[in-house]
């Protein structure tokens, strides 16, 4: 006779989901203490039944406190932005200045729309997903740590970091020209996330972007906005290469190096309105988003890149072989890691890697056409 079921009691606010996955529904809102007893355990999603009668899954980490993102609290502390609201980071962004527009600022709402939305439904990432033989690195941050990589920094507690990129990222939209053919930006976004699924923020909502230039190009915002030209699409060669290149992306968010961006502003004057003091802030880390990286944030990210590729299935050499090609489609300044030096520490997260990992070459040029 079976034992009864176990009884947990949740540290965070729930969203209990139809699957086992960010891309599922959400059937239920719950605040942080909830009773949950345990259906079917997991190490990253957990099936669960409510008293409601609800079943479904959560993530893991709602049974654990959220650490403190030290980073973002420390900012909120410098600029004296504890509990800024979301409407006063609204109104800082418009005092932005970026390029030349790509959309006029009254497609904001459409725009902000477009980065809510749901690129593809869960029958179609099952669909997907079942071609990637995904075998999560469980040794992945004893991995990191041997080699001297950074630690990931976990999300804002209070949502200020997914405001500031929400912003930055509109900002950005508005700067560029949007892609906007569905099955290609389905494509990119299960890609993205199958990758994204590997790292520490597997459970966070992301938001993976194409858009129209000639000139190659990805870069990150703060909160999870990863966006990749169609100038760089082109010169990318199998699916493994671009699962590279998007969790090289993720890496930057999730190591944060858009908050270090932030912080090495200094301290602004005291006298200016909290709008003020944040549309500086703001306007550092728009301006940072497509600057070079430092060399050590350059190869941290390719770590972890290269490991989030592999924990989502791709062939981990994908990156290494993109980045060997980088200086025919990509001028860099002295001060950028060598295409040696990378390719060194991608082949050191390689070499940890066993098993079967796929490249799917077919598939992306099915896609890949799309962006020419």
């Amino acid at each position: 006779m079976a034992g009864p079921a176990a009884q947990r009691e949740s540290q965070r606010s729930v969203k209990i989901r139809s699957g086992p996955g960010l891309y599922y529904d959400i059937l239920k809102h719950l605040d942080a203490g909830s009773k949950l007893e345990v259906v079917e355990g997991g190490k990253r999603w957990i099936k669960v039944k409510h008293s409601s009668g609800t079943v479904g899954w959560v993530s893991s980490r709602v049974f654990t406190r959220r650490p403190k993102a030290k980073g973002y609290r420390a900012l909120r502390e410098a600029r004296g932005l504890e509990g800024v609201a979301a409407t006063v980071v609204t109104m800082a962004t418009r005092g932005l200045t970026g390029g030349h527009g790509g959309a006029s600022p009254s497609m904001a709402p459409m725009l902000r729309d477009f980065l809510a939305s749901r690129p593809f439904e869960p029958h179609e990432w099952v669909s997907f997903a079942k071609e990637l033989p995904a075998r999560p690195l469980e040794s992945f941050p004893e991995w990191m740590t041997a080699m001297g990589a950074p630690i990931e920094v976990g999300e804002s507690e209070d949502g200020l970091e997914h405001r500031l990129g929400l912003q930055l990222a509109l900002q950005v939209l508005q700067d560029v020209e949007l892609v906007t053919d569905p099955q290609l930006d389905a494509y990119v976004n299960k890609v993205g996330v199958a990758v994204a699924s590997a790292s520490s923020r597997f459970d966070q909502p992301w938001r993976f972007v194409v858009f129209e230039q000639a000139q190659p190009e990805a870069f990150s915002a703060p909160g999870g906005f990863v966006f990749i030209s169609t100038g760089l699409l082109v010169c990318i060669r199998d699916e493994a290469e671009l699962a590279g290149l998007l969790g090289h992306q993720v890496a930057h968010v999730t190591l944060g190096h858009d908050l270090q961006s932030m912080e090495e502003m200094n301290k602004p004057d005291p006298s200016l309105s909290e709008q003020d003091r944040l549309q500086q802030m703001l306007e550092a880390a728009y301006r940072a988003l497509r600057t070079p990286r430092t060399a050590s944030q350059e190869l941290a990210a390719d770590a972890y890149g290269a490991a989030f590729a592999a924990g989502a299935g791709y062939d981990p050499q994908g990156l290494g072989r993109l980045v060997q090609r980088e200086n025919e489609f990509e001028a860099r300044g002295a001060d950028y890691p060598s295409a040696q030096q990378r390719w060194k520490i991608i082949q050191r997260v390689a070499a940890l890697v066993d098993g079967r990992r796929v490249k799917h070459k077919s598939r992306f040029e099915r896609f890949a056409v799309k962006a020419r």
